[in-house]
């Protein structure tokens, strides 16, 4: 007696699955692997960009302007501002222990000044690149 048996063929009548490149995959995992990908992209930008900045960085003095709880455990932003040309750019950080009114060092992007950081946030993890900057002893 001979058995019927289908090798190689996926059901494709069933709900929320996709066919893709001979493999049935339900929606929610292909949304979950978008999600992921993105997440790592996002964090990936954020840390080459950081990277960009302690290495090739522009340094000038800032002052912070304000203090903000935000989140139901009461994590701080601190809110600074710098000025770079004649015009004012601000940006905000978390965890500092800043007083309204504290200088504090920016680094920035001579092209694009929106795009910084304070220096004090990026020594911890990028101070090797830091210490390769050739604009740190050159105050703006």
């Amino acid at each position: 007696m001979k058995k019927n048996v289908n090798k190689g063929k996926l059901k494709t009548s069933r709900i929320m699955y996709i066919n893709i490149l001979g493999r049935s995959i339900h929606f929610f995992h292909l949304v979950l692997i978008g999600f992921g990908l993105f997440a790592v992209g996002y964090i990936a930008i954020g840390s080459i960009e950081s990277a960009y900045l302690a290495k090739n960085g522009i340094f000038t003095k800032g002052v912070i302007t304000d203090i903000r709880k935000s989140g139901s455990k009461g994590v701080k932003d601190y809110y600074y501002k710098f000025n770079y040309n004649g015009i004012e750019y601000s940006n905000s950080t978390l965890h500092l222990s800043k007083n309204i009114g504290d200088t504090v060092e920016v680094v920035f992007i001579k092209d694009n000044p929106t795009k910084n950081r304070l220096k004090e946030r990026l020594v911890s993890t990028y101070g090797f690149f830091l210490k390769g900057n050739q604009n740190l002893n050159k105050r703006r």
